[in-house]
């Protein structure tokens, strides 16, 4: 606690770690001011279950903040003994580091859950959409593991079809809303780089699916 900072100077070797993703190492200043060490350790894990987080502990990779090379060495003694691997993270860039483990993680359920939705509009019960996208999810992470996220790009816009885009679109405007196909639209256009980046279409193909995929609702 602060006060207790505050009251009680803090002798060497005495550290004070948070376990915050975007919080700077600023959060921790009465406890430096006090005199102890500080320190940021970070999980990527996702804790919905904290029993089922704990057994999977192993291995976790765990962002490490620090502002003294003895900080340094304490932190990625703890990682190590909690059987994990560290990354350095700037304590400036902290923010956008987590904001990619929000898009990995808290991103990943809201994704599915917007795939959900459109398979219930079709007359798909959401329990059998979910086990069938999840086996298709649990087959693309395994390649992403292997080949990291770009060769593990599949689909029409990584082929260059822009015909079954264009179907995707037609079919969108006349069940959803703008808002449900902009969401579309964006990852496609962030999908398009990835194909264009990786050699798979052309120059005219990539500007071909971006002016298909154009948001027109401003």
């Amino acid at each position: 606690h602060k006060n207790n900072f505050e009251k009680t100077p803090q002798k060497n070797n005495v550290y004070a770690v948070h376990f915050s993703g975007s919080k700077p190492l600023m959060e921790l200043d009465s406890a430096r001011t006090a005199g102890a060490g500080v320190l940021s350790i970070h999980p990527l894990k996702s804790f919905a279950s904290i029993p089922q987080a704990i057994k999977t502990l192993k291995d976790t990779e765990y962002g490490i903040t620090y502002n003294t090379p003895q900080g340094g060495r304490l932190a990625k003694s703890i990682v190590k003994i909690l059987g994990g691997h560290s990354i350095i993270v700037e304590d400036s860039k902290k923010p956008l580091y987590h904001a990619a483990a929000c898009i990995a993680s808290n991103y990943l359920v809201t994704l599915i859950d917007y795939a959900v939705y459109i398979n219930e509009k079709i007359g798909i019960k959401p329990e059998d959409s979910i086990k069938g996208l999840l086996s298709l999810v649990e087959g693309t992470v395994k390649n992403i593991g292997e080949t990291g996220t770009k060769k593990s790009l599949t689909g029409p816009i990584a082929r260059g079809d822009t015909e079954t885009i264009k179907d995707h679109i037609k079919n969108f405007n006349n069940l959803f809303s703008k808002e449900d196909t902009v969401v579309y639209k964006l990852m496609g256009k962030k999908t398009a780089e990835i194909a264009k980046q990786n050699g798979w279409i052309d120059g005219r193909t990539y500007k071909e699916l971006i002016n298909i995929l154009k948001d027109e609702t401003g």
